[in-house]
């Protein structure tokens, strides 16, 4: 294998990884949308739990049944998933930060091998006028 093709070789990988990091970079900002829409659902669930006097109903849909619960376990359990939340929102701009920066890498990687892979065409362009 020649030189010129082992680089295009390897050029070929490192647009594949390129591909392979874009894509897990696209489901982690959805999965972030949808943590940020149960977050806002949340919070405004606890807004409304917060108005309600110690003594109110609050009824939680379990499956197709709804359950009574206390207002403070409501609270509490509104509470813990919102932490959860936040949690996992923090995970995930972590996560996306690391695929940012390891995508600037890939695409640094990216134009070096191409600006190599230019420059060994034109040798074999040139030699290949030479011998003519």
């Amino acid at each position: 294998m020649s030189s010129l093709e082992n680089l295009q070789h390897k050029f070929g990988n490192e647009i594949e990884n390129l591909k392979r990091l874009q894509k897990r970079y696209q489901k982690l900002v959805s999965a972030n949308g949808q943590l940020e829409t149960q977050l806002n659902e949340n919070m405004m669930v606890k807004e409304e739990l917060d108005v309600c006097k110690a003594d109110a109903k609050v009824y939680k849909l379990i499956n197709p049944a709804l359950i009574l619960q206390t207002v403070t376990d409501a609270k509490t359990n509104v509470a813990q998933r919102i932490e959860y939340i936040e949690g996992e929102l923090k995970r995930n701009s972590e996560q996306l930060e690391t695929l940012r920066t390891e995508m600037s890498t890939q695409k640094e990687s990216i134009a070096t091998l191409e600006e190599q892979l230019k420059k060994l065409m034109l040798q074999k362009a040139q030699t290949q006028g030479k011998s003519k």
